[in-house]
């Protein structure tokens, strides 16, 4: 009898406990509302804890555009700067799967890119930008205005970690559906520069 009284006054005890809380609601990301308005998959938990894993800090330039146009990176969680005269404040503008295209039509970015299936892709809209005089090219996008960046980190072919960033220009978030396949202004590779 005591234990059922006992139940009885733990279920009577929480309910009340329940009933006085505040009502919780889900804020659902940009990206993945424009996903839900245009069919598009929602990234996976997997690919927001991969974003989440993307390392802070140095980067080796790896690829030939990213050695002739940026040289090496540290990234920051609003910043990125630039060896070669550049840097640029961001601010987080949703989480995609590799699975996603960043406008109708392109494939999905793991092509694009060169990452794995299912790699998380960070991407970040482009606040505000400071273009040295020596910085080639003029920018990460030329002389083009860069409005996102796309972040993805994986393994390449070769099992060796490496950091993928795509520049775009365009007033609209890669992955939201309404981009334009001319909106990727360049791909760029870098390594952590630990290795």
């Amino acid at each position: 009898m005591r234990t059922h009284l006992a139940s009885l006054v733990i279920s009577v005890g929480a309910l009340a406990l329940a009933a006085c809380a505040p009502p919780t609601t889900k804020s659902t990301p940009a990206s993945e509302a424009a996903n839900a308005e245009t069919g598009e998959a929602a990234p996976t938990a997997e690919a927001a804890l991969a974003v989440a894993a993307i390392p802070r800090g140095a980067y080796s330039a790896v690829s030939r555009t990213a050695t002739s146009v940026t040289g090496d990176l540290t990234l920051a969680d609003n910043a990125m700067t630039f060896a070669r005269a550049q840097s640029y404040q961001t601010a987080p503008a949703g989480v995609l799967d590799a699975s996603a295209e960043y406008a109708p039509g392109t494939g999905p970015l793991a092509q694009v890119l060169g990452v794995p299936p299912g790699t998380g892709i960070e991407v970040r809209r482009v606040t505000s930008s400071q273009i040295g005089s020596g910085a080639p090219n003029g920018g990460l996008c030329g002389r083009d205005t860069v409005t996102f960046v796309a972040l993805a980190a994986a393994t390449d072919n070769t099992n060796m970690p490496g950091l993928w960033l795509a520049a775009f220009k365009g007033a609209n978030a890669p992955g939201e559906g309404r981009g334009a396949e001319g909106d990727l202004c360049a791909i760029y590779t870098y390594a952590p520069a630990s290795l």
